[in-house]
């Protein structure tokens, strides 16, 4: 699929969420800790099936990139994001946090 085919298949769909993206932002923390939750996002999802991408981010930080298509809202996006972040949470709870501004 080309870039012109996701904006074309998009574009009418302005109240629908393309992507979601969680932001691993270690602060003070390891960056093998930042590592070691993108795997454990990355086996989570690769578990239901979902398409995702990382990358890195700024200095020291990764990306999660979910494509969503225009499927969802961009508030069930914005729930779907707080349901995974809060799951890695609690499965490992000695390295991940969720801090939301």
């Amino acid at each position: 699929m080309t870039y012109q085919a996701i904006v074309k298949d998009t574009r009418d769909k302005l109240d629908k969420a393309d992507r979601l993206i969680l932001d691993l932002d270690p602060k003070e923390a390891p960056f093998r800790n930042v590592v070691a939750i993108a795997r454990h996002i990355h086996a989570l999802l690769d578990e239901v099936g979902a398409r995702h991408y990382v990358k890195t981010s700024g200095q020291d930080g990764m990306h999660v990139l979910v494509p969503l298509g225009a499927q969802i809202g961009h508030d069930d996006a914005r729930t779907l994001g707080e349901i995974i972040a809060r799951i890695v949470c609690t499965e490992l709870p000695e390295i991940a946090t969720v801090t939301r501004p």
